[in-house]
């Protein structure tokens, strides 16, 4: 079982559909003038890198904090060094041992200059506790939505916005956090019976990260739109995980390079937006279908049947925009599969390493009744949950 968290898929298109802007240079230039140019560029970036270094040491004075550790770089005016290192690490699929080996010879939190922007990059758990603690101190709007660099995947959501915006969204999905909704374990049965279905019987070797990917992305499918099979084809939902999780690693990718965005064609994000955007337009399609149906029989005094119970129904009820309701769903998808699936990617290549935890907890649960309570009351299966969560 290979190592894979999903944190990053193959991006073939972002690193060869460079623009050909860069064939397009002049063959005609004057290089008597390059000496000067550069060492004015040079004198500029010291001077404004010296005024901004001393108008941040003054702020930190003021405010009363302690000053930050800065990362040495060769680029330090513009930080290009870390943009290229981060390039080459996501291209190698080397991402998180590139951000390791950073905070491996740093303090806890530091400060580096990326794309002409300070940094301020920390691992410190009180400081990622007070930013959880105080969300209207820490925006994520003008990085996520103000950048557009989610776009046009999503506009606003849970995961885009700040304030009014998110409280909103917030209140949009509550419902679904509720414990009657998460406890109900019965509902993961059948995908459950596929995941086991897909596994070796013969002892061999295999990498179980592609199950664990298949299994997450369909019951978080289900979450979101309920019965599906009647509306899309099973290559149809295929096509849209494969797209979904090629959309989310791009996605990511654009967060961090939002400065530069114009720097690449993207032709693979506008692809596989279109592809999840069809996908999802479907969904909302046939819950207003069936809602207007279902208020049509009931003004009428017609028997109707249970309601159903996913997200996409629950908004399609309190949004009239298609494209806002979209927008929502979308956003949804992300910490709703990206953060079950890395943690349980984790859990299992971490037990593949120790067989006497394994076999410990296979005893554990063997012949229990696998519902919620059952689950929360078995104490290696807690302990083995937390410490993969550490």
């Amino acid at each position: 079982m290979s190592n894979s968290t999903g944190f990053i898929a193959d991006l073939p298109g972002l690193f060869t559909d460079i623009p050909g802007f860069v064939a397009d240079i002049p063959s005609r230039i004057d290089f008597t003038s390059i000496p000067v140019i550069l060492s004015s560029t040079v004198a500029v970036l010291a001077f404004t890198s010296f005024v901004k270094y001393v108008a941040e040491r003054q702020q930190e004075k003021a405010m009363g904090f302690g000053h930050v550790p800065t990362l040495w770089q060769l680029d330090p005016f513009y930080g290009f060094d870390a943009f290229v290192a981060m390039l080459l690490a996501l291209k190698n699929n080397r991402y998180v041992p590139w951000l390791d080996s950073l905070h491996a010879k740093m303090p806890k939190t530091f400060a580096l200059t990326f794309l002409g922007g300070r940094q301020i990059w920390t691992i410190e758990p009180e400081n990622l506790k007070t930013v959880a603690n105080n969300l209207a101190d820490f925006q994520v709007g003008p990085i996520r939505y103000n950048s557009k660099a989610g776009q046009p995947f999503a506009e606003k959501g849970i995961v885009g916005a700040d304030g009014k915006d998110w409280e909103f969204a917030r209140a949009l999905v509550k419902p679904f956090f509720m414990r009657e909704w998460y406890a109900n374990t019965e509902r993961m049965e059948p995908f459950a019976e596929r995941f086991f279905a897909g596994i070796p019987a013969d002892g061999e070797t295999f990498d179980m990260f592609p199950h664990l990917r298949t299994w997450s992305l369909n019951l978080n499918l289900q979450f979101l739109f309920g019965d599906y099979s009647d509306i899309v084809t099973e290559e149809e939902t295929n096509n849209t995980t494969d797209a979904f999780i090629t959309g989310l690693a791009y996605a990511r990718i654009r967060l961090l390079l939002h400065r530069v965005l114009w720097l690449f064609p993207w032709k693979t994000w506008y692809k596989v937006v279109g592809t999840i955007h069809s996908y999802v337009n479907k969904h909302i399609a046939k819950a207003r279908a069936e809602l207007k149906e279902r208020e049509e029989r009931i003004s009428k005094g017609l028997p109707v049947g249970p309601e159903r119970r996913d997200v996409c129904w629950h908004m399609v009820r309190e949004l009239p925009n298609d494209d806002e309701v979209r927008s929502h769903l979308c956003l949804l998808f992300v910490p709703n599969n990206e953060t079950t699936l890395i943690f349980l990617s984790n859990v299992m290549w971490n037990l593949a390493r120790q067989p006497e935890i394994w076999e410990r907890l296979r005893q554990e649960v063997k012949g229990k009744e696998l519902n919620f309570n059952s689950l929360r009351g078995m104490k290696l299966l807690q302990n083995v949950l937390t410490e993969a969560h550490r």
